[in-house]
């Protein structure tokens, strides 16, 4: 039997007010959310201090004032020679240049700035001179009567030029045992008195422009006679051009110096030799006094 219209309408409102009564409950059970002001009091767990840092700048290092000493001692050796000590703490591994009375070569300090090495003299009063790179100078002098009573002959070079000479006593031939030479020295023990002629190798090769010299001291005799032979080689580097230098003769503590050139031959003669000879004023001034 169909509905009557009244009763649908009856379910309909029924069914109307049973879903409001259902939506008012749920509503009324439904977790409300917290007031914002109850979530703007939460409590921190852990608070940290952070301090601004600037930035650190390096402090540069303190500019080091190095203690400058320098000194130049001098002592007498046996033999008229002169010990010479150089103290130069501010020019390590330095090229210096050693004078004394006309006599010129070069050395070079070690890493401490210092110099140890033997002078013969030529002069009572023996003054010798240190040239530094800088162009200082420093310089100490000391007495040496023993020098008055020496006969010393030196030849000095510089840059490629070489020289060799040669001390021949009692007429010795070249080679022989009375040739004092760089080969045979005849250096005297240390402390001891020479009792024959010797020869002493002065100055540093391994220097820019290096100036060398070869002194030789006379017998202690002076009846004792030596020819003087300096000796030129014809190398590749000296083949063909003048050779320059200088030769010394001390005797009675006077000092005569002279100029020595030499025109070389041409490179066709390469390994052969000059003797030079005549070069010692000996025996002018002997037969003057």
């Amino acid at each position: 039997m169909p509905a009557h219209p009244y009763q649908i309408l009856t379910r309909g409102c029924l069914v109307l007010a049973l879903a409001l009564a259902a939506g008012q409950y749920l509503q009324s059970t439904a977790p409300q959310p917290l007031p914002v002001s109850s979530q703007l009091h939460l409590h921190p767990i852990k608070i940290e201090t952070v301090t601004a840092q600037a930035e650190v700048v390096p402090k540069p290092p303190a500019k080091i004032q190095r203690d400058c000493v320098t000194s130049l001692d001098l002592a007498a050796l046996e033999n008229a020679m002169i010990a010479v000590t150089l103290v130069a703490s501010c020019h390590p591994n330095e090229r210096v240049v050693l004078k004394h009375a006309g006599l010129a070569i070069t050395a070079k300090t070690t890493v401490t700035g210092a110099i140890f090495t033997d002078l013969p003299a030529l002069t009572p009063q023996a003054t010798v001179e240190v040239l530094f790179k800088d162009g200082s100078r420093l310089h100490s002098s000391l007495e040496l009567p023993e020098a008055v009573n020496l006969r010393r002959f030196a030849v000095q070079w510089g840059g490629e030029d070489e020289f060799q000479l040669h001390g021949l006593e009692h007429n010795a031939d070249f080679d022989a045992a009375g040739d004092i030479s760089r080969t045979n020295p005849n250096t005297p023990a240390a402390g001891a008195a020479a009792t024959a002629g010797f020869l002493v190798d002065l100055g540093d090769s391994s220097t820019d422009f290096p100036l060398l010299a070869q002194v030789y001291t006379y017998p202690p005799d002076p009846a004792s006679q030596s020819a003087i032979v300096v000796e030129a080689a014809v190398t590749k580097t000296s083949c063909g051009r003048e050779m320059l230098g200088e030769t010394l003769f001390s005797l009675q503590g006077q000092v005569v110096k002279a100029d020595l050139t030499v025109a070389m031959p041409s490179c066709d003669a390469i390994g052969d030799y000059l003797l030079l000879n005549d070069l010692v004023p000996e025996m002018k001034i002997a037969s003057s006094e």
